[in-house]
């Protein structure tokens, strides 16, 4: 068995990602076109199927600190393990991430999170469509292919 990793929008050769478990066996799968993983450290250390992830631009929340700096607090990324049991389907997975702790803000502060909150707002109604469009997609690409498509829909 081969397996060839195509990242979408890459003119480089296709890459030869050994399977961990299995001797002598390497992974195929072509990148959808919204992964912008280069899938570098599958290729360098090998990766069992079913963590193999097709993974696509990560959105992160910024909130003020009282510190002066801009701390991620959230991140969104779309994921997709086309060979594992969960999220076969293109799904977004959040990350709180809690940033340094405690932040205190003033009143212009506080305007400028509100400001951050709506235009984070704005770039998850984006990602979601970005996930519709990912799903169909997978849909579409397994049903040409003859593949059934998977039943449970993390939401």
């Amino acid at each position: 068995m081969s397996t060839t990793v195509q990242p979408a929008n890459n003119t480089a050769p296709a890459l030869r990602v050994r399977l961990r478990g299995i001797a002598g066996h390497q992974l195929t799968a072509t990148c959808p076109t919204w992964c912008t993983d280069d899938h570098a450290e599958d290729v360098a250390h090998g990766v069992h199927a079913e963590d193999f992830a097709h993974r696509g631009e990560e959105s992160a929340l910024m909130v003020p600190s009282s510190f002066g700096t801009n701390d991620e607090q959230l991140l969104v990324q779309i994921h997709q393990y086309p060979f594992g049991r969960d999220l076969r389907e293109p799904t977004a997975v959040l990350w709180p991430t809690l940033g340094t702790g405690e932040n205190h803000l003033g009143p212009n502060g506080l305007i400028d999170l509100a400001e951050q909150l709506r235009k984070y707002a704005d770039e998850l109604e984006h990602i979601a469509a970005q996930v519709h469009d990912a799903r169909k997609e997978h849909a579409d690409t397994n049903a040409s292919e003859g593949w059934g498509t998977s039943k449970g829909d993390a939401r």
